[in-house]
């Protein structure tokens, strides 16, 4: 059994990841905020980001909907302090959190996990579960991206080292008991194309009524080998960096005296005399 601790310190390391992704942006990061966003409303007034990371759902949110208020919670405590760092918004919120108590009971219209359900350790789900329900508002919603069945599969066959320290592979069924333990249903549930077919799962619960949501969908994997995808992103964003990244980039120079390298693994220190590279 994977303990909390474990679990925590892995996530401390996992920051250059999570800061070029934030600058940069990836395909299946973007299509999973595009969704994300489309079940927010106008009545929306707060949302729980739970596994935020350092924040970059939590900041898009709040940036695409001006009267928004977040709470993004992380089980890592590092991830929460570069989140902290990064916001200046006051309509969001970072604590740390391993989500076994509710941060506020029945306050959140909507509770969002982009890849995140798939971490949770088995035999902590119904604690998880719990606290999720007794977070969410009388007519709320959850929100989930998770990497399909086919996908986690593959990666555990032919590339296990994409997979984390708690990687499960979870479908439709575990939906339905997650749903049902917090007095919901599954009101969205369907497969996604980002660099394959079917790589991916969108998930809506609802304690209300159906809910309208976007499915964005990707031309990548009906064109090109995976391989050869995503050497034509790397290459696109190259040439056309967007004035937002490049802020992004600043703001990460800035807040951290790091400049993020483009390559995914490692990053140069700009402050002090030394260059480290990490990860």
């Amino acid at each position: 059994m994977t303990t909390n601790a474990e679990i925590s310190q892995f996530y401390d390391q996992f920051n250059i990841r999570l800061l070029r992704d934030f600058i940069y942006g990836n395909l299946r990061l973007n299509m999973a905020l595009q969704f994300v966003k489309s079940a927010v409303t106008s009545d929306v007034k707060n949302v729980l980001d739970v596994g935020c990371g350092i924040g970059t759902t939590s900041l898009a949110l709040a940036k695409s909907f001006p009267e928004l208020k977040v709470l993004g919670v992380d089980i890592s405590a590092q991830n929460i302090q570069a989140a902290s760092r990064l916001s200046a918004n006051e309509r969001i919120e970072f604590s740390v959190s391993d989500m076994t108590t509710p941060p506020r009971v029945n306050s959140f219209e909507v509770i969002t996990m982009v890849d995140v359900y798939e971490h949770i350790p088995c035999e902590a789900r119904s604690v998880f579960h719990a606290t999720v329900g007794r977070s969410l508002a009388e007519n709320g919603i959850v929100v989930l991206t998770t990497p399909s069945r086919k996908h986690q599969e593959w990666l555990a066959e032919f590339e296990p080292e994409g997979l984390q320290i708690v990687d499960e592979i979870v479908d439709r069924s575990h939906f339905e008991v997650f749903a049902k333990e917090i007095g919901a249903s599954v009101v969205a549930h369907q497969s996604v194309n980002v660099w394959t077919p079917g790589q991916y799962c969108y998930t809506v619960l609802s304690r209300g009524q159906s809910v309208g949501v976007t499915i964005p969908s990707s031309e990548w994997s009906r064109r090109f080998p995976l391989g050869l995808q995503r050497r034509i992103e790397s290459r696109l964003s190259r040439l056309k960096e967007s004035a937002d990244a490049k802020q992004r980039r600043a703001q990460v120079r800035e807040v951290f005296g790091v400049d993020i390298d483009r390559k995914s693994h490692r990053w140069l220190t700009t402050r002090g005399n030394e260059t480290a590279i990490a990860g």
